[in-house]
Protein backbone atom coordinates (compact mmCIF):
# COMPACT_ATOMS: atom_id res chain seq x y z
CA UNK A 1 0.00 0.00 0.00
CA UNK A 2 2.92 2.55 0.94
CA UNK A 3 4.21 1.46 -2.81
CA UNK A 4 1.48 2.14 -4.91
CA UNK A 5 0.88 5.45 -2.57
CA UNK A 6 4.69 6.28 -3.31
CA UNK A 7 3.62 6.20 -6.94
CA UNK A 8 0.51 7.98 -6.62
CA UNK A 9 2.35 10.94 -5.72
CA UNK A 10 5.02 10.67 -8.57
CA UNK A 11 2.19 10.83 -10.78
CA UNK A 12 0.46 13.62 -9.45
CA UNK A 13 3.53 15.77 -9.23
CA UNK A 14 4.43 15.05 -12.52
CA UNK A 15 0.97 16.65 -13.66
CA UNK A 16 1.50 19.32 -11.50
CA UNK A 17 4.53 20.14 -12.93
CA UNK A 18 3.27 20.19 -16.28
CA UNK A 19 0.01 22.01 -15.99
CA UNK A 20 2.43 25.09 -14.31
CA UNK A 21 4.76 25.08 -17.51
CA UNK A 22 4.36 28.17 -19.41
CA UNK A 23 5.08 27.67 -23.13
CA UNK A 24 7.72 29.85 -24.83
CA UNK A 25 6.45 32.09 -27.10
CA UNK A 26 8.25 34.14 -29.98
CA UNK A 27 7.35 37.89 -30.69
CA UNK A 28 7.86 40.02 -33.02
CA UNK A 29 10.98 42.22 -32.74
CA UNK A 30 12.60 45.50 -34.89
CA UNK A 31 15.61 46.92 -34.87
CA UNK A 32 15.51 50.59 -36.44
CA UNK A 33 18.92 52.20 -37.41
CA UNK A 34 19.19 55.86 -38.35
CA UNK A 35 16.93 58.76 -37.81
CA UNK A 36 14.27 60.96 -39.03
CA UNK A 37 16.96 63.46 -40.18
CA UNK A 38 19.57 61.36 -41.90
CA UNK A 39 17.38 58.00 -43.02
CA UNK A 40 15.83 55.36 -41.54
CA UNK A 41 16.50 51.46 -41.60
CA UNK A 42 13.94 49.00 -40.28
CA UNK A 43 14.51 45.27 -39.83
CA UNK A 44 11.14 43.66 -38.59
CA UNK A 45 11.66 39.91 -37.41
CA UNK A 46 8.21 38.04 -37.85
CA UNK A 47 8.05 35.21 -34.75
CA UNK A 48 5.77 33.32 -36.55
CA UNK A 49 6.12 33.82 -40.51
CA UNK A 50 3.42 31.58 -42.25
CA UNK A 51 5.08 28.11 -43.69
CA UNK A 52 4.50 28.84 -47.31
CA UNK A 53 6.61 32.27 -46.92
CA UNK A 54 10.64 31.89 -47.52
CA UNK A 55 10.78 34.63 -44.85
CA UNK A 56 10.68 35.76 -41.44
CA UNK A 57 12.47 39.76 -41.78
CA UNK A 58 11.29 42.59 -43.94
CA UNK A 59 14.01 45.39 -44.12
CA UNK A 60 12.08 48.29 -45.26
CA UNK A 61 14.76 51.12 -45.98
CA UNK A 62 13.92 55.10 -46.31
CA UNK A 63 16.70 57.00 -47.31
CA UNK A 64 15.02 60.41 -47.79
CA UNK A 65 12.35 61.27 -44.79
CA UNK A 66 10.80 63.93 -46.88
CA UNK A 67 7.67 63.08 -48.42
CA UNK A 68 7.35 63.24 -52.20
CA UNK A 69 3.99 64.21 -51.60
CA UNK A 70 1.17 64.97 -49.38
CA UNK A 71 -2.41 64.51 -50.38
CA UNK A 72 -5.11 65.24 -48.07
CA UNK A 73 -2.71 64.39 -45.16
CA UNK A 74 -1.67 61.53 -46.22
CA UNK A 75 2.76 61.71 -46.72
CA UNK A 76 4.00 59.34 -49.50
CA UNK A 77 7.41 58.20 -49.50
CA UNK A 78 9.99 56.50 -51.64
CA UNK A 79 11.49 53.43 -50.04
CA UNK A 80 13.07 50.11 -50.76
CA UNK A 81 11.90 46.71 -49.25
CA UNK A 82 12.96 43.48 -49.15
CA UNK A 83 12.49 39.79 -47.62
CA UNK A 84 14.97 38.01 -46.14
CA UNK A 85 15.77 34.97 -43.02
CA UNK A 86 17.21 36.16 -39.99
CA UNK A 87 19.70 32.99 -40.58
CA UNK A 88 20.38 33.22 -43.82
CA UNK A 89 24.15 33.18 -44.53
CA UNK A 90 26.40 36.14 -45.29
CA UNK A 91 28.78 36.43 -47.66
CA UNK A 92 33.06 36.15 -46.41
CA UNK A 93 35.75 38.05 -47.16
CA UNK A 94 34.00 40.89 -48.84
CA UNK A 95 33.69 43.85 -46.47
CA UNK A 96 30.97 45.44 -48.65
CA UNK A 97 28.55 42.66 -48.47
CA UNK A 98 27.64 43.08 -44.78
CA UNK A 99 23.93 41.16 -45.23
CA UNK A 100 22.68 38.39 -46.72
CA UNK A 101 22.07 39.22 -50.62
CA UNK A 102 18.48 38.29 -50.38
CA UNK A 103 18.43 41.79 -47.72
CA UNK A 104 20.27 43.47 -50.78
CA UNK A 105 17.88 41.98 -53.12
CA UNK A 106 15.78 45.34 -53.02
CA UNK A 107 12.25 46.54 -54.75
CA UNK A 108 11.84 50.08 -55.49
CA UNK A 109 8.30 50.89 -53.96
CA UNK A 110 6.01 53.96 -52.67
CA UNK A 111 4.15 53.58 -49.50
CA UNK A 112 1.90 56.11 -46.40
CA UNK A 113 3.52 56.40 -43.73
CA UNK A 114 2.88 57.87 -40.10
CA UNK A 115 6.09 58.69 -38.36
CA UNK A 116 4.66 59.50 -35.21
CA UNK A 117 3.53 55.91 -34.88
CA UNK A 118 6.40 54.30 -35.07
CA UNK A 119 6.41 53.58 -31.27
CA UNK A 120 3.04 51.93 -31.92
CA UNK A 121 3.53 48.21 -32.26
CA UNK A 122 0.21 47.57 -33.63
CA UNK A 123 1.13 49.87 -36.18
CA UNK A 124 4.46 48.71 -37.30
CA UNK A 125 2.99 44.75 -36.92
CA UNK A 126 0.18 45.64 -39.70
CA UNK A 127 3.01 47.49 -41.62
CA UNK A 128 5.38 44.56 -41.59
CA UNK A 129 3.35 41.77 -41.59
CA UNK A 130 -0.01 43.01 -43.93
CA UNK A 131 0.82 46.10 -46.00
CA UNK A 132 4.45 44.86 -46.86
CA UNK A 133 3.56 41.65 -47.34
CA UNK A 134 5.76 40.28 -50.14
CA UNK A 135 2.92 38.61 -52.49
CA UNK A 136 0.90 41.30 -52.06
CA UNK A 137 4.10 44.03 -52.94
CA UNK A 138 5.09 41.95 -55.72
CA UNK A 139 1.37 41.64 -56.89
CA UNK A 140 1.18 45.76 -57.43
CA UNK A 141 4.72 46.12 -58.67
CA UNK A 142 3.59 43.55 -61.74
CA UNK A 143 0.36 45.54 -61.82
CA UNK A 144 2.65 48.65 -62.48
CA UNK A 145 4.55 47.22 -65.07
CA UNK A 146 1.00 46.70 -67.33
CA UNK A 147 0.35 50.03 -69.86
CA UNK A 148 -3.25 50.43 -68.91
CA UNK A 149 -4.36 48.09 -66.05
CA UNK A 150 -7.52 48.10 -64.53
CA UNK A 151 -6.41 49.77 -61.23
CA UNK A 152 -2.96 52.18 -62.01
CA UNK A 153 -0.67 52.00 -59.44
CA UNK A 154 2.55 52.47 -60.37
CA UNK A 155 4.78 51.50 -57.82
CA UNK A 156 2.83 52.51 -54.82
CA UNK A 157 0.99 49.86 -52.42
CA UNK A 158 -1.05 51.70 -50.01
CA UNK A 159 -0.95 52.66 -46.18
CA UNK A 160 -2.86 51.92 -43.05
CA UNK A 161 -5.39 53.18 -42.11
CA UNK A 162 -7.07 52.62 -38.05
CA UNK A 163 -10.61 51.65 -37.91
CA UNK A 164 -11.78 52.89 -34.51
CA UNK A 165 -14.93 50.60 -34.99
CA UNK A 166 -12.24 47.77 -34.83
CA UNK A 167 -9.94 48.96 -33.04
CA UNK A 168 -7.16 48.00 -35.52
CA UNK A 169 -4.92 48.56 -38.28
CA UNK A 170 -5.94 48.18 -41.98
CA UNK A 171 -4.24 48.60 -45.51
CA UNK A 172 -5.75 51.10 -47.32
CA UNK A 173 -5.05 52.15 -51.40
CA UNK A 174 -5.49 55.55 -52.59
CA UNK A 175 -6.53 55.70 -56.29
CA UNK A 176 -6.00 59.40 -56.92
CA UNK A 177 -2.23 58.32 -55.40
CA UNK A 178 -2.17 54.99 -57.56
CA UNK A 179 -2.64 56.84 -61.02
CA UNK A 180 -0.20 59.88 -59.95
CA UNK A 181 2.60 57.10 -59.18
CA UNK A 182 1.57 55.26 -61.88
CA UNK A 183 2.10 57.98 -64.70
CA UNK A 184 5.43 59.27 -62.95
CA UNK A 185 8.40 59.62 -65.25
CA UNK A 186 10.54 56.79 -63.52
CA UNK A 187 7.45 54.33 -63.66
CA UNK A 188 7.10 55.62 -67.04
CA UNK A 189 10.65 54.53 -67.46
CA UNK A 190 10.54 51.01 -65.47
CA UNK A 191 7.51 50.13 -68.36
CA UNK A 192 9.94 50.80 -70.87
CA UNK A 193 12.19 48.72 -69.50
CA UNK A 194 10.35 45.97 -68.62
CA UNK A 195 8.89 45.88 -72.44
CA UNK A 196 12.44 45.84 -73.60
CA UNK A 197 13.29 42.77 -72.07
CA UNK A 198 9.78 41.11 -72.72
CA UNK A 199 10.72 41.55 -76.50
CA UNK A 200 14.38 40.38 -75.95
CA UNK A 201 13.38 37.76 -74.18
CA UNK A 202 10.50 37.02 -76.94
CA UNK A 203 13.48 37.64 -79.71
CA UNK A 204 15.69 35.08 -77.84
CA UNK A 205 12.81 32.73 -77.66
CA UNK A 206 12.45 32.17 -81.20
CA UNK A 207 16.06 32.09 -82.08
CA UNK A 208 16.11 28.81 -79.76
CA UNK A 209 13.46 27.74 -81.52
CA UNK A 210 14.52 28.23 -85.11
CA UNK A 211 17.83 26.42 -84.36
CA UNK A 212 16.14 24.33 -82.88
CA UNK A 213 13.99 23.40 -86.15
CA UNK A 214 17.38 24.00 -88.42
CA UNK A 215 18.97 21.18 -85.98
CA UNK A 216 15.73 18.72 -86.41
CA UNK A 217 15.83 19.62 -90.34
CA UNK A 218 19.57 18.48 -90.46
CA UNK A 219 18.62 15.48 -89.03
CA UNK A 220 15.42 14.37 -91.17
CA UNK A 221 17.71 15.21 -94.33
CA UNK A 222 20.98 13.40 -92.99
CA UNK A 223 18.35 10.62 -92.46
CA UNK A 224 17.24 11.16 -96.42
CA UNK A 225 20.50 10.54 -97.28
CA UNK A 226 21.31 7.43 -96.04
Amino acid sequence: MIYLKRISQVKQEKHDYISNDVPFKRQDKVKINGDLESGITFDYYISDPNFRKFYDTVCLQISDTQPIFNIFGTKIYNALVSWYGEDDAVPIRTPALRYSLRRMDTKAIQLGLDFSKLSDSEYLKALFRLLLNQDRVEKYLDNGLQENPAVPCGNYIGQLCYTPEKGIYQKQFDMHIGEISHNSTPQVGRRRQHKLKLEERKRNSIKEKQEQIAKLQQEIDDINLE
